[in-house]
């Protein structure tokens, strides 16, 4: 069994070969900052792979709600943007085009939506303790 720090070993042949053969070219064209400070340059370099890297689990983003969203924070109207982002829209018939403007609504409203959710990194929920009840020493009627 596994320890948690350990991983599995790539289930894609040739990648770890091909890992150690892009660290040794950074490492000769980047000598100067890895001396400098290598772990802010590992950082920057797990950085830009995953950037450049295709998204990990869950849905891709679907290009026309992208470009609803952004339509929509330049104050265009739904009218305006619904031939633009729904594909035949229109050709479709009454039912289909109203179920299609509903689907992009409620699409650029879940993402929205989904932003809010996740939390900011760093962010932690922390419990709170109430401050303990010390007694005064004044008895609880009176008052200063």
């Amino acid at each position: 069994m596994l320890s948690r720090r350990q991983k599995k070993p790539p289930a894609c042949p040739g990648l770890a070969q091909a890992m150690r053969q892009i660290a040794g070219r950074l490492c000769c064209d980047f000598a100067a900052p890895i001396e400098q400070d290598s772990q802010e340059f590992k950082a920057q370099a797990v950085f830009y792979l995953r950037r450049y890297l295709p998204p990990g689990p869950g849905r891709p983003s679907e290009d026309a709600i992208t470009k609803a969203i952004n339509l929509r924070k330049q104050g265009v109207a739904w009218k305006q943007i619904y031939p633009e982002c729904i594909a035949d829209h229109s050709q479709l018939q009454p039912a289909l085009r109203r179920q299609a403007e509903q689907n992009l609504r409620a699409a650029r409203r879940s993402r929205r939506n989904a932003k809010k959710r996740r939390k900011p990194p760093g962010s932690f929920f922390a419990e709170t303790i109430p401050p303990p009840i010390v007694p005064s020493g004044l008895p609880p009627d009176s008052s200063l």
